[in-house]
């Protein structure tokens, strides 16, 4: 797991190394999507979450999640920033605001992050996971 850069470099160790056993993305993309700095043609083989702000990902970013299916899921927060993703939103919550959401996205973010590990690696079923189901690989949660 990893934030940013530190997101691309764990899609890249789940590449390079079989034993990890599930990789998440928190809001790391570049011109290879969640999953490296160059093109891909398929995700990493272990289960895969990516959680983004961008609303507008490549197409094929999204096929390549989609082809995964049930064991990959993206998740996109509307309204949030890259700062979001770190613990900043509620530490320093006047400088970035989130407009006002600040704990809000960080306890959104918390939640699949423990579900997508606690199902994955703990073998524990997870009742957010399973309402991601709606759409194979695929969850986007919509602003409150």
């Amino acid at each position: 797991m990893g934030h940013s850069l530190g997101a691309i470099a764990a899609a890249q160790a789940c590449y390079a190394n079989p034993q990890f056993r599930a990789c998440l993305n928190l809001d790391g993309i570049q011109r290879g999507g969640p999953f490296g700095t160059a093109p891909v043609t398929a995700t990493p083989a272990q289960p895969f979450m990516f959680i983004t702000k961008e609303q507008d990902l490549p197409p094929a970013t999204t096929a390549l999640l989609k082809a995964g299916g049930a064991r990959d899921f993206l998740v996109v927060l509307p309204g949030a920033t890259h700062d979001n993703f770190t613990d900043s939103a509620v530490l320093l919550p006047s400088f970035l605001p989130a407009h006002g959401r600040g704990q809000q996205v960080m306890d959104t973010i918390n939640g699949y992050v423990v579900a997508f590990f606690d199902q994955t690696l703990r073998g524990r079923s997870s009742d957010l996971l399973k309402k991601a189901r709606n759409t194979p690989g695929v969850r986007y949660e919509p602003p409150e």
